[in-house]
């Protein structure tokens, strides 16, 4: 891909383009995603982070992201593939990606008006994509790779995690720390957890596993017999499924049963 020569290519093109061609270019999501990983591939962050500074022009003063002529969506799509890229075909992989992010997300945020005495909240450009490489890091296939990570790198993406709205990543990304593994922040967050129609039960199962692992590791028993009756109180209620599909089937049952009775009842023998 890098002897192909894309990214100069692209690079020059969009030198050469109107300003309207530049922000459909960044507005569309297939062609973003085709040219993103000859920039990673030609280690092109500088000309990215330009790109996300001419798209944060255009954002709206409502910053509420709907459709793709919005600049907080330009934005978006500019960050969210180009990270992806850089993990998939970049030479630093997953720590050239976390780099960049931090970087460009410091760019941005800093530059938030924000009420006296109060912290920087990300912005929606860049929620997505760190909520992607959250759960990347989180995957098991990845854990190899997790190991590698720079801990400065790890840590500074983790303080930008504890400022976004779901606070589940920022509970346990510890957990998958590459030096330092810490169950503390995730044994508070499912202490006090109250499950919602809207939580992803599944994830949390995948991180309360992981989770439990690593109480085992560090012979943190009751912690771990905590977290396993955690996880159990999850899972879906066999003897409650079972009772339900039979009084179900009872139900269907009856209904036939009543439907034949009917349908007797209402022949005339005479």
């Amino acid at each position: 891909m890098k002897k192909s020569g894309g990214g100069s290519r692209i690079v020059s093109w969009f030198t050469a383009a109107d300003s309207e061609s530049k922000k459909r270019f960044f507005g569309n999501r297939h062609t973003m995603a085709l040219a993103m990983p000859y920039l990673a591939v030609e280690r092109r962050q500088r000309t990215v982070m330009d790109w996300l500074q001419l798209a944060r022009a255009y954002r709206p003063a409502h910053r509420q992201p709907k459709h793709a002529d919005d600049g907080s969506f330009l934005e978006f799509n500019i960050m969210y593939e180009y990270v992806a890229a850089e993990v998939k075909y970049g030479r630093g992989g997953i720590n050239d990606a976390l780099a960049f992010f931090i970087r460009a997300s410091d760019a941005s945020w800093r530059c938030e008006i924000v009420e006296p005495g109060s912290h920087a909240v990300p912005t929606y450009p860049f929620r997505p994509t760190a909520y992607y490489l959250a759960q990347w890091i989180s995957a098991p296939e990845h854990a190899s790779a997790v190991e590698n990570i720079r801990p400065e790198l790890f840590n500074a993406f983790y303080s930008i995690c504890l400022l976004l709205p779901n606070q589940l990543w920022a509970a346990f990304l510890p957990v998958y720390h590459p030096t330092e593994p810490n169950v503390t922040s995730s044994l508070g967050y499912i202490r006090n957890y109250k499950r919602s129609d809207r939580d992803n039960i599944e994830r949390l199962l995948h991180l309360s596993f992981r989770l439990a692992s690593l109480c085992l590791e560090q012979k943190q028993y009751a912690a771990a017999s905590e977290v396993i009756s955690f996880t159990k109180d999850l899972l879906p209620d066999d003897t409650a499924t079972q009772s339900t599909k039979k009084q179900r089937q009872q139900k269907q049952q009856s209904h036939r049963e009543v439907s034949a009775s009917d349908l007797i009842s209402s022949l005339s023998f005479t």
